[in-house]
């Protein structure tokens, strides 16, 4: 039988395997949204992106024309943007070199991005360069955990106790977003995240960035997916150590 030493070295393995599969499903969930575009033709009809640069296109003197283009021009930019902002180090010659085609313009290739904008898209490129790091220290965490936690035959906990917690966690996140309101979330985030002299508020009629997001609405089905996916994964991952791993070493699973 183990002494109290032993179990509070499982209880923190354990503990540690949770953690770090949590962030590990969240950065894997990452890298698949992004290797599909984080799904913005579809967000692009839900949402009616194209009436909303149906109404502001024609109010940015800056850049003309952009609502003359069509879904499948919209939808390459978007993604040449999601695209960019996955690598710090070319984020911005790769923002920079962004033109569109608009028919009818007196220049068949218009420049998509203002300065302000590839600023602050290489701001987001820093942070998701950032959020690589820990995601990939996460799963050599993870791997490293469950080697020890197998090694020492620390029967995994139970599934309904885990269930019942990452639920509740993730429900009390979602309760206080939705009580504090969506948007004053973003907005505060955004002001966590960002540096205070880099402006990351764009109106629609300045902004083809903001138009071909409809920000922030698009944010919300993107994090909800993505929150969905990680939680798909966890499960997952959860199923297979415990149903397989666990009892190819003949460790009671509870």
């Amino acid at each position: 039988m183990r002494g109290n030493a032993g179990r509070l070295g499982a209880r923190l393995r354990w503990s540690g395997i949770v953690l770090t599969s949590a962030a590990a499903s969240l950065f894997l969930a990452w890298k698949l949204l992004a290797a599909v575009g984080f799904a913005y033709p579809l967000w692009y009809d839900v949402l009616g992106i194209d009436e909303t640069i149906a109404t502001y296109g024609p109010q940015n003197d800056l850049r003309p024309g952009f609502e003359r283009t069509g879904k499948d021009e919209r939808v390459r930019l978007f993604a040449a943007m999601a695209q960019a902002i996955q690598d710090p180090e070319t984020a911005e010659s790769e923002l920079a070199a962004l033109t569109y085609s608009a028919p009818g313009a007196d220049t068949p290739e218009q420049i998509l991005l203002t300065d302000p904008e590839i600023r602050h898209l290489v701001d987001v490129s820093r942070l998701v360069g950032w959020g690589e790091r820990v995601g990939w220290i996460s799963l050599a965490l993870l791997v490293a955990l469950m080697v020890l936690a197998r090694a020492a035959r620390d029967a995994p906990p139970s599934l309904k106790r885990t269930g019942i917690g990452i639920v509740s966690a993730v429900g009390a996140l979602m309760v206080s977003v939705w009580v504090i309101g969506p948007v004053r979330v973003f907005y505060a985030l955004h002001d966590v995240l960002f540096p205070p002299e880099r402006p990351w508020f764009f109106w629609y009629e300045e902004s083809l960035m903001s138009m071909l997001m409809q920000a922030p609405n698009l944010f919300g089905p993107i994090g909800a997916s993505w929150a969905l996916l990680a939680l798909v994964l966890l499960a997952a991952g959860f199923y297979v150590l415990r149903r397989h791993w666990y009892q190819k070493a003949q460790i009671p699973v509870r």
